[in-house]
């Protein structure tokens, strides 16, 4: 019962030919045109990186994809890194979350001052964000 999420992309081919569309490969292709600027100033050959040549003092990310359906029935590929398996930096990291109360008062403030609020959402910033990290994936 339900619609079928796929965990490979294997998965995901079986998927869209038994359903006869791509859905699953246009979410992945949307996904990577996405992804694939953050890898093009790379200052290594892919045979450099697979020896290990020119990788001294660098950490391996293994990266995969993730498959789920949006709330209005869209498929949604993610590109992730499994940054949890590097080494722990020597500072301390924090990413604060605001609440649901906080984006509430602010709404409030905004409508009792007669203020336009706008809104917006930035993805994959932190897939291009600088990285302090040496680290690499294939």
């Amino acid at each position: 019962m339900g619609i079928k999420v796929p965990k490979t992309i294997e998965q995901v081919y079986a998927l869209d030919k038994m359903n006869g569309n791509t859905f699953w490969q246009e979410a992945i292709k949307k996904e990577m045109h996405h992804v694939l600027p953050a890898f093009k100033d790379t200052n290594c050959a892919l045979e450099d990186i697979k020896a290990h040549a020119a990788l001294v003092g660098y950490q391996r990310i293994r990266c995969h994809l993730v498959f789920d359906v949006k709330m209005d029935f869209t498929c949604k590929a993610r590109f992730v890194a499994g940054g949890h398996i590097t080494d722990p930096p020597e500072f301390s990291t924090y990413s604060s979350v605001v609440s649901r109360e906080t984006v509430r008062i602010a709404f409030l403030l905004a409508a009792l001052n007669g203020l336009a609020v706008c809104a917006a959402d930035v993805g994959n910033t932190y897939l291009n964000a600088d990285c302090a990290e040496k680290i690499y994936t294939v």
